[in-house]
């Protein structure tokens, strides 16, 4: 049987070349706005890389996703890739409808005309007519669908025959991936699933960014008592971990204590708010992985940098 091979030397190659194209500024990674995690990661996401988010129902996730999606193209307005999105949680009007909340000064609310007091005006709707059309210049795509591990492969090998373009690629959420005949469990998929993500993402340049869900461990009583260490999410918390952790070059909890009714966090008891966001960074093959602070703008349907908050590198 035939089998492909590379010798040490045409390794070495390809590795010079690599840091020749990121030196000439001819390979870049994708800014994603957020400073800390830019740093943190090798100058933003770097292409050939899934990156796995996890967190709670209700926590940000795809929020955090949605604004990746038409922000890594306002960031990097030089680089010249499409978005697939595969949005099995939500319908896709409401994503843009959000979108729509992130750039307007009007909430969610007062855009589904929701609000007691609030009335839509015409010049309103004007507007969000024109945010729309602006919208459409992005090569953004939506697949509603949920598909198969196979499925989703030969989607993603559609749309690289038809663009010939980079490709960043998200999943909402992994879970949701539809089970195949030979899947036994959930946990099955997801092990194809990070099969599949590694063979393709060394095929095509292509980013991944999967949305996936913690268990129940997270909210386990005694960890909850009193601020510890004890309270920050680790590996076993997420599900499906072991496929998912394997196959992340990436891998982000998106933590909300607020929802287990946390008022003071971790060993240096950080004081929590409602909607205070910790981003633990749990692997990271390029760097190290620290604590970062957000804050979710849920109103406005944004995540944005705690800008004051001192990082705290783990590990």
């Amino acid at each position: 049987m035939e089998f492909e091979y590379k010798s040490i030397a045409q390794a070495g190659k390809e590795a010079y070349d690599y840091i020749k194209a990121r030196k000439d500024g001819t390979i870049k990674s994708l800014k994603t706005g957020w400073d800390k995690l830019d740093s943190t990661l090798l100058d933003g996401i770097e292409w050939h890389n899934v990156v796995t988010v996890a967190g709670l129902s209700g926590s940000g996730k795809t929020l955090l996703l949605n604004q990746l999606e038409t922000g890594l193209h306002d960031l990097n307005p030089k680089e010249d890739f499409v978005s697939l999105n595969f949005n099995l949680e939500m319908a896709c009007r409401t994503l843009i409808i959000r979108k729509l909340a992130s750039s307007r000064a009007l909430t969610m609310k007062q855009l589904l005309s929701a609000e007691t007091g609030f009335t839509m005006t015409d010049k309103d709707l004007s507007i969000i007519e024109s945010e729309l059309r602006n919208m459409a210049k992005y090569n953004v795509y939506y697949v509603d669908k949920p598909h198969t591990v196979a499925g989703l492969a030969y989607i993603v090998n559609q749309f690289w025959n038809k663009f010939k373009k980079p490709m960043v690629v998200s999943l909402d959420h992994s879970i949701l991936v539809r089970r195949s005949s030979s899947d036994l469990n959930t946990t099955d998929m997801l092990y194809n699933l990070a099969e599949s993500l590694n063979e393709m993402k060394k095929v095509y340049p292509v980013i991944f960014v999967i949305a996936s869900q913690l268990n129940r461990e997270i909210e386990n009583v005694d960890r909850m008592k009193r601020p510890s260490a004890l309270q920050f999410p680790t590996k076993t918390d997420i599900f499906g971990s072991d496929a998912l952790y394997m196959m992340s070059d990436t891998l982000i909890v998106n933590h909300r204590p607020s929802q287990l009714n946390i008022t003071h966090y971790g060993p240096e008891r950080w004081e929590v708010a409602e909607n205070d966001i910790f981003w633990h960074v749990l692997k990271n093959r390029n760097g190290s992985t620290p604590i970062l602070k957000m804050l979710a703008d849920f109103k406005h349907m944004r995540i944005i940098e705690d800008e004051y908050f001192e990082t705290k590198l783990t590990g």
